[in-house]
């Protein structure tokens, strides 16, 4: 007891001090607030795969390996297909020039792996060449029934279930983007948002504006990347609607627009220290700490709200702010212990959480009672009588007769039968989804595109299994299928092997044969399956899932 009116004391006597003292409070608060606006411009926001990633998973360090080898960090796909059915190759070549405009003229671009770029092995007067499967030559006529069994001379190849759908009616490209250069480097890291952007407005310049009966689909890690930055950029247009829609609230609440402006210079003012120290200590904003601003506006509000009760009963600032002075202290010191409790956790990103969040609770409770009282005051002094408002008589009638009115008992105990249900049925599960799509609202259109994606040809995302130094073969078939067995996600897969095997089918000519091992091995086409950079090799696994839960396990199990 003695130590707790010790505590309420030492409270007590800050709070004085920075009331009769408030020139000296003001100044370091000016200092931190100036050293934080200069610090905002340096937070990050991680909108990366290899910043998301948390460095506690378990495959952190394989994903940067893999990156190192395989870079398709940035990569984008598209898929096409057409309202009428099947594509005409007035529509194709539409596309193919397409796709050679950007290879040229789009720098940003390093390589593209299409449904055009399948080739096979094709004879002319003075011996041979590769070339595509699909409209080979636009200045020549196709059928519509050449074309079809075109794509399904594609569909019946080892990269089939990517190049075309299960209809055998549309195309699939992918473009791997280059990063932005150390000099260029967004908030947002080396993601180049722009080339993305140039890369989807060039197709409905070149394309759908000549041809509105095509349908796009945008899929792949640079597209999930890219909404995500857009929807970073969208929250602080978000946050300042939630600013609006409160300052209309408190207008016909309290009549007035001063109650509202007060509260949001605090809250302001409260964030904007928090992200700059977050900036300085190298805390960035992710998929978690996004959520803090409404989370610190709230807090504010809550505190703010009980001054304002308390200050239209004793028309004293002073007094008001001493009234909830400790129990607002308790309120903070019991959040900021909680959220301090998340660094217990084995997540980084869970732990920095839970710092920030604590420090944005120290934050809000030392603006709101040693800086908000004195400024109170002195416009009070000012302007005479402070008038933040007088709670609507309507809303106040109404609130009292809520708390008039009670329930009959039957009504309560009807009310306790749900709660009574979940207790005893032990057979509930709480289902948790866990899958990147899952971050946006089934309208948007990332979930959009990755359910049409399944719908069309049967999966959803892509996993490598990483081969260190030259496997054989057989060795690599005996694990695919073994794989294949064992975990029913995996629908499909691709390697170098079955490529390689697919374009020497039916040659048996040694100098041909040198010539297209030559020609695939080192080309662009083989470095999805060869790392250019080390020795290690790779099989493309076709999941239908992107539960991350379930990927796990399935990761455990191939070990």
């Amino acid at each position: 007891m003695i130590t707790l009116n010790l505590l309420h004391v030492l409270i007590r006597k800050l709070y004085i001090f920075a009331f009769n003292k408030a020139r000296y409070i003001w100044y370091v608060i000016g200092l931190i607030l100036i050293f934080c606006l200069f610090q905002i411009t340096h937070l990050r926001f991680l909108v990366m795969l290899s910043d998301l990633l948390d460095k506690d998973f378990n495959t952190y360090e394989q994903f940067h390996l893999l990156n190192e080898d395989f870079p398709e960090e940035n990569q984008v796909s598209i898929f096409i297909n057409s309202t009428d059915g099947q594509l005409k190759q007035k529509q194709h070549c539409l596309i193919i020039d397409w796709l050679n405009k950007v290879h040229l003229n789009q720098f940003k671009i390093y390589k593209i792996y299409s449904s055009y770029g399948q080739k096979e092995i094709s004879k002319k007067k003075n011996g041979f060449k590769l070339q595509p499967i699909l409209i080979p030559d636009c200045a020549k006529e196709y059928s519509n029934e050449q074309i079809a069994n075109q794509l399904s001379k594609i569909a019946k190849g080892p990269s089939g279930h990517i190049l075309t759908n299960i209809e055998k009616s549309d195309i699939f490209a992918s473009f791997y983007l280059r990063n932005l250069s150390e000099d260029k480097v967004s908030r947002f890291g080396h993601f180049d948002t722009d080339a993305f952007e140039i890369l989807k407005n060039s197709f409905n310049e070149y394309v759908l504006s000549k041809d509105s009966s095509l349908e796009i689909n945008w899929v792949g890690i640079g597209t999930y990347q890219y909404y995500l930055q857009k929807a970073y950029e969208q929250m602080n247009v978000l946050n300042l609607l939630t600013g609006l829609i409160l300052l209309i609230c408190f207008k016909i609440v309290f009549n007035t627009w001063k109650s509202g402006v007060v509260l949001l210079s605090t809250y302001t003012l409260s964030i904007t220290i928090l992200y700059g120290l977050m900036a300085f200590f190298n805390f960035p904003v992710d998929s978690l700490s996004s959520a803090i601003p409404i989370m610190i506006l709230i807090s504010t509000l809550e505190d703010y709200i009980f001054f304002l009760v308390l200050f239209q009963k004793s028309k004293s600032i002073h007094l008001s702010f001493q009234k909830i002075l400790i129990p607002s202290f308790y309120t903070s010191l019991t959040t900021c212990f909680g959220f301090l409790s998340l660094c217990l956790s084995d997540l980084e990103i869970i732990r920095r959480f839970g710092v920030i969040c604590a420090l944005g609770a120290i934050i809000e409770w030392l603006i709101l009672f040693l800086v908000l009282p004195k400024v109170l005051m002195i416009l009070k002094s000012r302007k005479g009588i402070l008038n933040l408002g007088f709670l609507n008589p309507s809303l106040l009638s109404l609130i009292n007769k809520i708390n008039t009115f009670h329930f009959p008992k039957s009504v309560a105990m009807i009310c306790l039968l749900p709660f009574v249900y979940f207790i005893f049925n032990t057979n509930s599960e709480l289902t948790i989804k866990d899958s990147p799509e899952a971050i946006f609202p089934t309208s948007h259109p990332v979930p959009q595109a990755t359910q049409k994606l399944l719908n069309s040809r049967g999966w959803k995302s892509e996993v490598s299994l990483v081969f260190q130094g030259h496997v054989g073969q057989d060795e690599q078939s005996q694990y695919i299928a073994k794989i294949h067995n064992k975990i029913p996600e995996f629908v499909f897969h691709e390697s170098f092997y079955e490529i390689e095997n697919y374009l020497l089918d039916g040659v048996n000519t040694p100098s041909i044969e040198r010539y297209i091992n030559r020609n695939f091995k080192y080309s662009n086409f083989s470095e999805r399956w060869l790392s250019s950079t080390s020795e290690y090799e790779r099989v493309m696994l076709y999941s239908n899932t992107t539960d991350v839960v379930r990927l796990n396990e399935i990761s455990s199990e191939v070990q």
